[in-house]
């Protein structure tokens, strides 16, 4: 299992990583956007599994 949330950690850096540029360097609405999906999905992810 623990190797499972790994390539699922590398699978999000991967996908989020060109979307931490979005708009300027002092801009952090896209990582915070990004967080917030990724805590949904992990949401998701923890009820279905219940």
């Amino acid at each position: 299992m623990p190797g499972l949330l790994e390539v699922g950690a590398f699978v999000f850096g991967g996908a989020a990583s060109p979307l931490f540029g979005l708009g300027g360097k002092m801009n952090a609405m896209p990582m915070g956007i990004i967080l917030l999906g990724m805590n949904f999905i992990a949401f998701y992810i923890n009820r279905r599994m219940k």
